[in-house]
């Protein structure tokens, strides 16, 4: 596949960060959520030899990125068929919009993957983890979103809509730890028909084992 990598910028709105805004589900983050679909996706159809159908394109982020990530596949599903959203934000409002509307995707068939770590019965996160070098990320916030990724899955489940959850015990939320299972979903994304095929929600909920 042909990876694009948007960065993000610098700067924001007092002790808002750009990239909280532009990728939220806020007036901005439509306004950013436009800018993908209407600029920057044209403009790599246009330069490079690609296939441009929804089915074979799609949004992966991390964090807010995972919001955003899946607010690309569920607004704009014209440009976005499939979406990956490690350590998601996932919030009330979008949940509830999945639960009323969710039925619309089961024609669309998108490709979803959700992933996080956080504490578990099997591991907690450490306070401190020296690989992380200067980045230690925020080692308690996978656990404190874990109840909205819980609403997203029982949203997609209510409708019966396929998706792959993979939960990492004891994961950091920084890039350190979303690099350490990147592979997951790369390969849901972008595997062989056959690995989508064991890709329904109830098989689907895979927890790696605690070292």
């Amino acid at each position: 596949p042909i990876v694009v990598m948007v960065d993000n910028c610098p700067g924001g709105l007092g002790p808002l960060r750009r990239r909280h805004l532009e990728y939220g589900d806020s007036p901005v983050g439509e306004r950013y959520l436009s800018f993908l679909c209407d600029e920057l996706k044209p403009a790599i159809d246009k330069e490079f030899r690609t296939l441009v159908g929804p089915e074979y394109t799609a949004s992966m982020g991390a964090s807010m990125g995972g919001l955003c990530s899946f607010l690309a596949m569920w607004r704009r599903s014209e440009v976005f068929g499939n979406c990956a959203c490690l350590s998601p934000v996932f919030q009330a409002p979008l949940v509830a919009e999945v639960v009323f509307g969710g039925t619309r995707l089961k024609d669309l068939a998108p490709r979803i993957y959700i992933d996080n770590g956080g504490d578990t019965d099997e591991r907690r996160v450490a306070a401190v983890d020296f690989g992380d070098g200067i980045n230690p990320g925020y080692f308690w916030l996978d656990t404190q979103l874990q109840p909205g990724v819980d609403a997203m899955i029982a949203a997609l489940e209510l409708h019966d809509l396929q998706y792959e959850y993979f939960r990492d015990p004891g994961g950091r939320h920084n890039e350190r730890g979303w690099a350490k299972r990147i592979d997951r979903p790369l390969l849901h994304l972008y595997g062989k028909r056959e690995y989508r095929q064991d890709a329904r929600h109830r098989l689907q909920r895979h927890t790696a084992p605690a070292p």
